[in-house]
């Protein structure tokens, strides 16, 4: 029979407060850190908590203060080199002002995404950074702003929700990545995107529910009928799957020339 490993109760304020000697409101000012104390009396109660390896509950203080001390933040796809840099900047800029973060990663799915939501909110983060993976279904967006706990998007706009939000603008972004190709003499040029829309082919851009791609996607239009492009809408796909990995040795292989969400390319040597 297997033995269960045993398990050592959690020590809590109770138990610091009888190893101090002192009462359990006194413990309880010391370890949160508010009120007024002695410095005997500190310095016993810290001693013990230290003894004891006392852990405090973050929930229950929670509960108490009404802070938890994190941030929440939900992403499209950890795995984008973008998103990964802009969670290390948010990790550093909370830590510098005495936060913690959680990380959600939504997989672009807008079920995952208030999945995740609900489950920050569950944690009682004190705010949350999302990126919208849809401008369609917004209602549990509406809902954190209603209930006056911080909101900020990341990346992705939302005109019709009045909250902060950094972004770049893709529109012009997506521009000047397809004048290169344009410049360089390329004619027959395809925005490639990994987003899923209706259908793999383009009609227009009420198909597409994530609001930057929907703008590199028009600033790539706009450039292409610009220079005299023919039909640059017969070029855009989306639902495209994960680049393959890079070959481990010989030749690069020739793509054609595209511009997609992670840059450009030309199949041109």
């Amino acid at each position: 029979m297997t033995k269960v490993p045993f398990r050592a109760r959690p020590k809590t304020v109770a138990d610091v407060a009888r190893a101090a000697n002192v009462s359990k409101a006194t413990a309880a000012r010391v370890l949160g850190g508010y009120g007024v104390v002695s410095d005997p009396v500190r310095a016993s109660v810290t001693a013990a908590a230290k003894a004891l390896d006392y852990r405090p509950n973050e929930l229950a203080r929670s509960m108490t203060t009404g802070r938890s001390g994190i941030i929440g933040v939900v992403v499209g796809d950890i795995e984008n080199p973008f998103f990964s840099l802009a969670v290390r900047g948010i990790s550093d800029a909370a830590k510098g002002a005495g936060f913690n973060v959680i990380l959600a990663n939504s997989g672009e799915k807008i079920e995952a995404e208030k999945a995740a939501v609900r489950l920050l909110i569950g944690k009682r983060v004190d705010g949350l950074i999302v990126t919208p993976s849809e401008s369609r279904d917004i209602s549990h967006l509406r809902d954190i702003h209603r209930s006056g706990r911080p909101l900020a998007l990341l990346d992705r706009a939302l005109p019709d929700l009045d909250v902060d939000t950094v972004t770049v603008d893709d529109r012009e972004a997506a521009m000047q990545a397809t004048r290169v190709l344009i410049d360089a003499g390329h004619r027959n040029i395809a925005y490639v995107t990994a987003v899923e829309a209706k259908g793999d082919e383009y009609f227009d851009l009420r198909q597409i529910y994530t609001s930057s791609v929907r703008e590199r996607i028009d600033g790539f239009l706009t450039t292409c009928r610009g220079a005299g492009v023919d039909r640059p809408e017969r070029h855009v796909r989306g639902g495209a799957p994960p680049p393959p990995p890079p070959p481990r040795a010989g030749p690069s292989p020739r793509w054609p020339d595209k511009c997609d969400d992670r840059g450009i390319s030309s199949g041109r040597q």
